[in-house]
């Protein structure tokens, strides 16, 4: 990991999953990159973080484009209040579709040399950001020996356009099913084999539900989860109130929506 300011930092969020299934719900999992890319920007590694809603990449897959512009503002509505109930300042949401509206991001796209319209536009994603916005750093998420993880898209960048980027990563998302054990951390296709980030969700109840639904291991895996998140947060910005995990992830998802409000957005959300 760079030592040294590196500008800022963005990471992107999908809305579809491999199989062009909408995530209609944003998992707890996602915590796991907030909480790295705040990490870097209180160590003064980065100054500011981007987080990109990848809505005309899943049009592009297929997906309907009506349900996609929903979800994409319902997903700007919940980051919003997640970073506004943690306090953390300093980051911006915009939406590809802003984005694929520009002359400059049209430019960049131009230069892609790549047939796949979905992998063209990820690499103009990044160059994009590199030189309008003067990032330093992609954020993304990585298995091990993971052939559907970010590292395919960063490898490949790197070999056809070469800005001079970090790439660092988190762990995958998990599930309680032991028949889908990993995830992206922003993909929720099945909310009973996740916490959801939402005010209504209760992690006790939900656990339990899920441990008669899916077993103990499957639970036990996604525990594991939990917890490493709560150490990245308590690491990061401060403690928690003490409990089990179930309680202490509610208090995090409670925190989250404790600025909860109702947004009329501009093509562009800065929490400042």
């Amino acid at each position: 990991m760079p030592h040294r300011p590196q500008g800022s930092l963005y990471f992107g969020i999908g809305l579809v999953a491999s199989d062009n299934t909408l995530s209609e719900h944003l998992p707890f999992d996602i915590l796991s990159m907030l909480f790295t890319a705040e990490h870097l920007r209180r160590e003064h590694i980065t100054d500011h973080n981007y987080i990109l809603i990848a809505d005309s990449h899943a049009i592009a897959s297929g997906a309907d484009k009506d349900e996609i512009h929903k979800i994409a503002i319902q997903r700007e509505s919940e980051l919003t209040s997640i970073l506004s109930g943690l306090q953390f300042t300093d980051w911006t949401i915009l939406r590809a579709s802003t984005l694929a509206s520009t002359e400059e991001y049209n430019n960049i796209l131009a230069t892609i040399p790549l047939k796949n319209p979905y992998e063209r536009q990820e690499l103009a994603d990044i160059a994009y950001f590199a030189t309008k916005h003067d990032v330093g750093i992609k954020l993304g998420w990585a298995v091990h020996n993971g052939k559907r993880d970010e590292t395919a898209f960063d490898t490949l960048f790197s070999s056809l356009v070469g800005l001079p980027l970090h790439f660092i990563y988190t762990i995958p998302g998990k599930t309680c099913d032991p028949q889908k054990p990993r995830s992206p951390p922003y993909i929720c296709t099945d909310p009973r084999a996740r916490i959801l980030l939402d005010q209504a969700e209760n992690v006790h109840e939900k656990l339990a539900t899920a441990e008669k639904l899916f077993g103990k291991d499957g639970v036990s895996c996604y525990t594991n989860l939990i917890r490493s998140i709560i150490r990245a947060y308590t690491t990061t910005i401060g403690p928690l109130p003490s409990g089990n995990l179930a309680e202490r992830a509610q208090e995090l998802i409670n925190m989250c929506f404790q600025d909860r409000k109702t947004y009329n957005f501009p093509p562009d959300t800065v929490c400042a």
